[in-house]
């Protein structure tokens, strides 16, 4: 599997020095000697040493996750609702209190998250009544929720950013190293009998009917309670910010039987997209005969990454849905790259090695089941957020092209950007700093916690 090289000058020295040993990169064992994990550090990984940048991102998962099966330490981090409110037309309602009851604190969560460069409206965001609600293979929905860290939490709180205020911070304001921000995908399990090797809590989510004014599609129904049911957590952004990296560092972790991958990137893509001739493009999903969660066995072609046109209701007590065409999601970009953008002639063929080194070396040292089945898909970042040379530097106004970044270039999540994985490549393909919602351009709406905020707000 060949590594991607991150400089002109790295290029030169590895040709120069061919015998040269590449270090493995693995997981420190402190991350599992004591009863809990290290708080990650908020220094600056050093640029052109993807390795740190990777093992910041495992750490903080590992510092997330940490807990029991059913209550991970993240299940008591504020949730948007939490910080921001509910919003009830877009299914986002607020958390049990962790006070008002025994046990561990109850998320809520929503339908489809749905990605879009532009909004007009709250549920452009957290979509109910979506052509791009995704449903699994059980014919349910996958739930989703968007937590953050106290620090994060107290930043808007302290600076009043969960109201008018926000919309007067200043453009050039950027989110301060240590503030962390998570988006998971939940999928609906057996509540008699979960899986023992994923993350599963119990939690409340909406009803989902179908919109009597558009057949085919569905919302939120909020003249009922609240459901409660088991989940399992099938794919967790991590997304934070370290010294001189404000644009944030963003890391998908998914669970490992969420969807195969296709053999090469896809064929139809632009070729401004992977600029190689050298890297494969191939669209035959390579999958098992084992069961995946989000994908139909045997899919093929235009079967694969279809958005649904149509989804009705065909039990509604037990909230199972029929979707038309079925869904069948798998991974476009195998690699979640393709040529670096600063040098064209670099074909990427194959996982980075450190990806692959590092989730092997965290497997191999932890010893809690309910996380074995999970790895981390890759991280992307910026390369000189404080370059202010040929438009490398991290600024508000500014839609982020892909000869900026390093990491993997072409990252999604297939249980969070099941349908945008060539639209919108990778993350900072929406997450600019340009004007967004009812926010002028800024660089703290690189999180979009703000925008979709923002769109509760009156008009300025």
């Amino acid at each position: 599997m060949n590594r991607k090289l991150w400089s002109f000058l790295a290029c030169a020295l590895f040709a120069a020095a061919p015998g040269l040993a590449q270090a493995e990169c693995m997981a420190p064992d402190e991350w599992f000697a004591g009863a809990t994990v290290p708080e990650p550090l908020n220094t600056e990984p050093r640029r052109g040493e993807e390795c740190e940048f990777y093992q910041r991102a495992w750490q903080h998962f590992l510092y997330a996750t940490q807990g029991d099966l059913d209550n991970p330490a993240f299940i008591s981090y504020p949730s948007y609702t939490d910080v921001f409110g509910e919003d009830r037309r877009a299914g986002l309602f607020a958390s049990v209190d962790i006070k008002a009851h025994a046990g561990p604190h109850i998320m809520s969560l929503a339908p489809r998250l749905m990605k879009s460069k532009q909004a007009n409206n709250a549920e452009d965001i957290l979509q109910a009544g979506s052509n791009q609600l995704l449903i699994d293979q059980n014919g349910h929905p996958i739930f989703y929720n968007i937590f953050m860290n106290k620090a994060f939490a107290n930043l808007i709180e302290t600076k009043k950013y969960n109201t008018a205020e926000l919309q007067k911070a200043d453009p050039k304001e950027e989110l301060p190293a240590g503030v962390v921000e998570f988006k998971a995908a939940w999928q609906i399990v057996d509540e008699k009998s979960p899986p023992t090797d994923r993350i599963v809590v119990v939690a409340n989510v909406p009803w989902l009917i179908a919109d009597p004014k558009k057949p085919g599609k569905l919302i939120v129904d909020d003249t009922r309670k609240l459901r409660q049911v088991s989940v399992a957590l099938i794919g967790l952004h991590v997304v934070f910010v370290t010294d001189e990296h404000p644009e944030m560092i963003w890391a998908t972790f998914e669970y490992d039987r969420n969807a195969p991958s296709s053999a090469g990137n896809p064929t139809a893509v632009d070729a401004s997209y992977c600029q190689n001739s050298e890297e494969p493009k191939d669209d035959t999903i390579v999958a098992d005969d084992q069961p995946y969660m989000l994908y139909q066995t045997g899919a093929q072609g235009s079967d694969v990454n279809q958005k649904p046109q149509s989804i009705t209701v065909t039990d509604d007590a037990m909230q199972v849905f029929a979707v038309t065409p079925k869904t069948s999601i798998a991974r476009a970009f195998p690699f979640s790259s393709c040529a670096p953008g600063f040098n064209p002639n670099i074909a990427v063929t194959g996982l980075d090695e450190d990806v692959f080194d590092l989730n092997k070396s965290v497997r191999s040292k932890n010893k809690k089941p309910w996380l074995s089945s999970y790895s981390m898909v890759g991280t992307v970042w910026m390369d000189e957020p404080r370059n202010p040379n040929e438009g490398l530097a991290f600024e508000e106004g500014q839609a982020l092209d892909y000869f900026q970044l390093r990491g993997e270039n072409r990252l999604s999540s297939v249980s969070m950007e099941s349908f945008t994985q060539t639209s919108s490549p990778n993350c900072f393909s929406c997450h600019d700093t340009n004007s967004k919602g009812k926010l002028g351009p800024m660089r703290i709406s690189v999180s979009h916690m703000f925008r979709r905020f923002s769109l509760t707000l009156p008009d300025q």
